[in-house]
């Protein structure tokens, strides 16, 4: 992916900033590649994590290469400064695997749903089955 970034005087500055994988996952590390960058040009991450707090930390450019291992997952702006321009990329860290909260929220909501439904149909056939009646015969109210 290309990126075109603007200095301060308008000028146009091209770098291609890669990434090793594309997808980040916590815990993983990332290389960054900052192709057609002076080795002047500086990398900072501003990750979010959480997309609560936001914090930002220079990346060590060795040879337009860096290395960066996501702490947790959320949010994450890749910054290439060369001089006055510079370039931006974001992305999403993505989790290891699922997270127990979210499996026990899905578990929950599995339950209060079917469990609600259970409950229904229970209190449906009960009323039928009081009144003798059988079910296909039940008289249907309009």
């Amino acid at each position: 992916m290309t990126l075109i970034g603007w200095g301060l005087l308008g000028t146009a500055f091209a770098a291609e900033l890669q990434l090793t994988p594309e997808a980040p996952v916590e815990g993983q590390p990332v290389t960054v590649r900052a192709v057609g960058a002076s080795p002047q040009a500086t990398l900072t991450v501003t990750s979010r994590p959480g997309s609560v707090l936001e914090e930002t930390a220079p990346l060590a450019l060795t040879r337009g290469e860096a290395s960066w291992t996501p702490a947790s997952p959320g949010l994450a702006i890749l910054s290439l400064t060369d001089g006055e321009a510079t370039v931006t990329r974001k992305l999403s860290v993505r989790f290891d695997g699922p997270p127990p909260s979210g499996v026990a929220v899905f578990l929950l909501a599995g339950g209060l749903l079917f469990g609600g439904i259970a409950a229904g149909f229970r209190l449906l056939m009960r009323g039928h089955e009081e009144e003798g009646l059988p079910l296909s015969d039940a008289p249907i109210d309009v």
